[in-house]
């Protein structure tokens, strides 16, 4: 089982760490098929024992749990690597392509909205040359 870093606790993480781990996660219980519950699916017995130890697992009563999601992304990178994540033509494909889609136009957006607010609300119109003109 893998040792955490730096961290202890899953909410210690910052914010994008925390989003990329619990995405992992969700990606592989969302779109792998799974029977009887996902632990005993993705994680070996060993990870399992120190998981469900109230001695070894520090959040083991928490929603969210470092040690937990950061098995689950192992599992994750190894399926990546084996050209088993997201295939072209299923819907983990189609669904990550709109996440990342969405992604773009809000980081667009955020751009625009920052502009308007360094200009007190106003968007500055800018044109570029052309010849033809």
């Amino acid at each position: 089982m893998k040792k955490t870093d730096t961290q202890t606790t899953f909410y210690g993480l910052k914010y994008e760490k925390r989003q990329q781990l619990y995405r992992a996660y969700y990606e592989l219980v969302m779109y792998v098929p799974w029977e009887n519950t996902q632990d005993k699916m993705f994680l070996s017995n060993e990870v399992q024992a120190v998981l469900n130890s109230k001695d070894l697992h520090a959040e083991i009563d928490d929603r969210h749990s470092l040690q937990c999601l950061e098995e689950f992304i192992i599992v994750y990178k190894e399926m990546y690597v084996d050209k088993k994540v997201a295939i072209p033509g299923t819907a983990w494909h189609r669904d990550n392509q709109f996440a990342y889609s969405m992604y773009l136009v809000s980081r667009h957006n955020r751009d625009l909205h920052l502009d308007r607010v360094d200009n007190k609300g106003v968007s500055k119109a800018q044109f570029e040359e052309a010849d033809n003109l």
